[in-house]
């Protein structure tokens, strides 16, 4: 087919196929509240001092939160940035939405129905560091007016790549990946580029090295990035946008690798705090006390640099007179782990820093502090906002209202977060990793049937824990209390088989 005869055949197709669906906001009305949800992927609740942690990693939040609304058992979706991501975003649990993994994504009916689809009042925006978070977000673009893209905020962009490229950018990606990177085990296709890519790249590091000491944040080993400039673009973002506003801005630290800036760098070597040193899990990856307590200390100097960006974008957005009609929400994903023999997340151990993450919300105008000890889920996280908008609440979602907004929660309420990246989607949960919290107690029930997770065996695994007791989950109580594990067994069997009948 020739060029003229393409032409030809492209003037048949609807005008619409050309154009974006029009995403103004309805009904605007500048009295709306604007809505900020700031994400650090990553970030524990059990590393932060605000939350009582020996280390002082949050100084400036510790003050902030002075006129905030803190939550202090509050509990992620899931164990990793995918599930935990989609059930922030549309308030349901994975088990609903069926979004495990990139490969197996969320049911189609969550494009709309989240919450970018419930604010067609609001100009909505989003962007994330993280590609797994943007994967989400890209299935939820029809109702999203801007979403910026990862790379305009990383300080390579992979040189002309994501400019050039930028609506083929997935495929492009990989192509790069193929031509110009040189990895031990291999080699690139060009092995003339990859080098001058290499080059480049020792070039860029050497001239961050001072600011830097570990290096800078990075996505996939070369897509690096400043933490200043994503706080700066919010901050110039936010003071441009026609009210009202729903921003989602979802930045990659605290996640690995956990480097820092210079001024706080080392900041807690040689402080004395030694955590406590406990067992191997099951799922142990075998690594010494010694690495787990070094990791963990550049983790929590990297969230002293996250807590002094923090301080300086609510300083510029007091400035800017921008919270006096701005809810701020100040949250994660997903937790991290420095402990049992593991580093990280994505491991089915489900111990309490991995799901146990912060969240605090800023209220215009509050001038007190509110400090809540009910156990939440970030399900509740959507209903809360749209009562907060005083819009109606869906009765698809599966949350509830946050205290105080709530005036009556369900105290005893089971909270539920869940891995099952080996299930698949429309069938029942085959292998699974799936937590319960109610009251000061946390179940956890893995199970795998696929043989997937192999230090299971393909045995069932049942772990008990009182937190207020045994906050470090030391002591296993699972065959100890058989009355109290019955019946917190029977709601998750309970539970879990209604969605499998679904």
């Amino acid at each position: 087919m020739n060029r003229r005869s393409f032409l030809k055949l492209t003037g048949l197709l609807p005008a619409a196929y050309y154009l974006k669906p029009d995403l103004s906001p309805q009904r605007q009305d500048p009295s709306q509240p604007n809505i900020i949800i700031l994400v650090f992927d990553a970030w524990s609740a059990s590393n932060i001092s605000l939350y009582g942690y020996e280390r002082q990693t949050t100084p400036y939040l510790e003050k902030l939160a002075e006129k905030a609304i803190v939550y202090h058992n509050h509990y992620s979706a899931g164990m990793w940035t995918y599930p935990g991501t989609t059930g922030l975003l549309t308030g349901v649990l994975p088990w609903t939405h069926r979004g495990y993994t990139p490969t197996r994504p969320l049911l189609e009916e969550y494009h709309k129905k989240n919450i970018f689809g419930l604010f067609d009042t609001h100009h909505r925006l989003a962007y994330t560091h993280n590609p797994v978070a943007d994967m989400v977000l890209k299935s939820m673009n029809q109702v999203i007016n801007e979403h910026k893209r990862s790379q305009d905020l990383y300080v390579n962009q992979n040189f002309w790549l994501s400019r050039t490229l930028n609506l083929d950018y997935d495929i492009a990606s990989v192509s790069w990946v193929r031509v110009m990177k040189k990895f031990d085990d291999g080699y690139a296709n060009s092995l003339f580029l990859s080098r001058l890519n290499n080059l480049i790249y020792d070039y860029n590091q050497s001239k961050i090295s001072a600011r830097y000491p570990l290096g800078l944040p990075d996505v996939e080993g070369d897509n690096f990035f400043y933490l200043e400039t994503a706080i700066d673009w919010i901050d110039e973002m936010v003071n441009n946008l026609s009210t009202p506003f729903l921003a989602y801005c979802h930045l990659l630290p605290p996640h690995s690798p956990y480097v820092t800036r210079e001024d706080f760098f080392e900041k807690f070597k040689g402080d004395g705090y030694r955590p406590i040193h406990k067992p191997d899990h099951i799922f142990t990856q075998n690594i010494p006390y010694e690495v787990l307590t070094e990791k963990r200390r550049h983790y929590d100097e990297f969230i002293l640099w996250i807590d002094s960006e923090i301080n300086r974008l609510f300083q510029n957005l007091a400035k800017a007179n921008i919270l006096d009609n701005t809810w701020i929400i100040l949250t994660s994903d997903h937790g991290e782990m420095f402990e049992k023999g593991m580093v990280g997340h994505r491991y089915p151990a489900y111990i309490n820093p991995l799901a146990h993450i912060p969240l605090m919300i800023f209220p215009p105008g509050q001038q007190e502090r509110v400090d809540v000890f009910t156990v939440t889920s970030a399900i509740d996280l959507l209903p809360t906002i749209l009562h907060l908008a005083g819009k109606s609440i869906p009765s698809w979602l599966e949350g509830q209202l946050l205290p105080p907004f709530h005036a009556n929660p369900q105290k005893d309420r089971p909270i539920f977060s869940m891995e099952a990246r080996h299930s698949e989607q429309n069938g029942p949960f085959t292998s699974a990793a799936v937590m319960m919290r109610q009251d000061n107690y946390k179940l956890t029930y893995l199970f795998d049937e696929q043989k997937k997770y192999k230090a299971l065996k393909g045995k069932e695994r049942y772990e008990l824990y009182d937190l207020k007791k045994d906050p470090e989950e030391v002591d296993n109580l699972f065959n100890k209390e058989p009355e109290i594990s019955q019946n917190l067994l029977e709601i998750l069997y309970a539970t879990m088989e209604k969605y499998n009948a679904r």
